[in-house]
């Protein structure tokens, strides 16, 4: 873990990119994925349901890397 931390200390931008689009696309794809009708889900399915699954999954990506990563970094100091 002390390895992890290093690096994400040394390298935090680069941490913070890789951490939201892997947060976002992989929100994106659960909830396409998964969602009503799956991947094999019809086009008009698809346009109905993806819209409202995957903009939430995109809009909490950054954010949720700011909090992990602030806390990871800082720890509580960070927080106040």
């Amino acid at each position: 873990m002390k390895t992890i931390k290093a690096f994400i200390k040394s390298h935090q931008l680069l941490s913070y990119l890789a951490l939201t689009f892997a947060i976002s696309w992989g929100g994106i794809i659960l909830a396409v994925g998964f969602g009503p009708g799956g991947f094999s889900a019809t086009p008009q399915q698809f346009r109905m349901t993806a819209p409202y699954a995957a903009i939430p999954a995109m809009l909490l990506g950054p954010s949720v890397a700011g909090i992990l990563l602030t806390g990871l970094v800082d720890g509580r100091a960070g927080f106040r």
